[in-house]
């Protein structure tokens, strides 16, 4: 399974700029070139505007960082699942399912505290940014300077640029610095309780081959020996997917049998990666005979695992040179 698309806060590079344009939001005043701002160098030389973009930058990249891992551990746990086929409990497909539910809950969540954290940071320091302009007494415009460095804007240094009338960016940013209101504000976005991002899964059952008091991870041994096998695969089922997709969106009819080809397709793909689980599985057991009581695992480390010991890290190796499982996989 793949998560939603990323949280739109921020991006993850060259945040400065970015953040500034989401909290200032462009000034309706400005209509005369008197003078001139860079909402990047009053974003820089402003204290209580780095003390937000401050928090909101690490909390956005935790989050995607926690999504990311949580994607590759579904993905890996859905791949898994197919894998072992008919050898697992029918629980564990009840298990998968309920884990991609709660995150598509956990991103809706912070999608939505994300969404209403811009939203509201942008009203609040476009606000201030209209009082700063009223109280320095000037018609400004918003103007990117063009500058000898690249990084001046965002450092607050000086150099000739392009804008028209006198620069009032670091006037601008220590008025709003001055205003209480914006202290107020800025203060209480600080004190919300900022979701995190987190799924919770619990250790599950070791499929048996030789015994259960040891198990390898599935994914990371269908990843080292069948990969390539099940990106064929993979790419196949998109290819036999992507034509469905403006039929989906015809009348009941033809959207009935779009579904109903696409649900062939995904049945089709599904007992294919079977085979491949079959086959590995098989090519395992010849490579772990000399091993007693171990088995695998489905359910990824991130989720939580499986019970037993985790024996990947000394088995793994053994098993990527053995010749009985390398022949088997030929």
């Amino acid at each position: 399974m793949t998560l939603p698309p990323p949280l739109r806060l921020l991006p993850r590079r060259g945040m400065l700029p970015a953040v500034a344009r989401v909290l200032f939001g462009a000034s309706t005043l400005a209509l005369a070139a008197e003078a001139s701002f860079d909402p990047d160098q009053v974003a820089s030389t402003s204290e209580l505007f780095m003390e937000l973009a401050s928090e909101m930058g690490p909390w956005y990249e935790d989050l995607q960082n926690q999504m990311t891992r949580t994607s590759l551990a579904l993905e890996g746990l859905d791949r898994a699942t197919l894998l072992v086929g008919d050898r697992a409990d029918p629980s564990l497909g009840l298990y998968a399912q309920g884990l991609r539910k709660q995150a598509a809950h956990q991103y809706l969540q912070v999608q939505r505290f994300a969404d209403l954290l811009a939203e509201d940071s942008e009203a609040t320091f476009g606000a201030a940014l209209e009082r700063a302009l009223a109280n320095l007494g000037v018609d400004a415009k918003p103007c990117t300077a063009q500058r000898d460095s690249m990084m001046g804007p965002m450092r607050g240094m000086g150099g000739a640029n392009s804008c028209e009338g006198e620069d009032v960016s670091q006037q601008l940013a220590q008025r709003m610095d001055q205003d209480k209101a914006l202290q107020a504000a800025v203060a209480e976005i600080k004190g919300l309780d900022w979701p995190s991002f987190v799924v919770e899964g619990s250790p599950q059952e070791v499929i048996f081959l030789t015994g259960t008091a040891r198990y390898i991870s599935l994914d990371a041994a269908a990843e080292a020996f069948i990969a390539n096998r099940l990106d064929v695969l993979e790419r196949e089922l998109e290819d036999q997917l992507a034509p469905l997709e403006d039929r989906l969106k015809e009348g009941e009819e033809g959207g009935k049998e779009a579904l109903a080809e696409a649900a062939a397709f995904r049945a089709a793909y599904e007992v294919a990666v079977a085979a491949e689980g079959d086959r590995l599985l098989s090519a395992l057991l010849r490579g772990l005979k000399k091993e007693a009581d171990v088995g695998v695992c489905t359910n990824p480390k991130a989720l939580g695992g499986c019970e037993g010991t985790d024996a990947t890290a000394s088995l793994l190796p053994m098993l990527k040179t053995h010749n009985k499982v390398l022949k088997a996989l030929k």
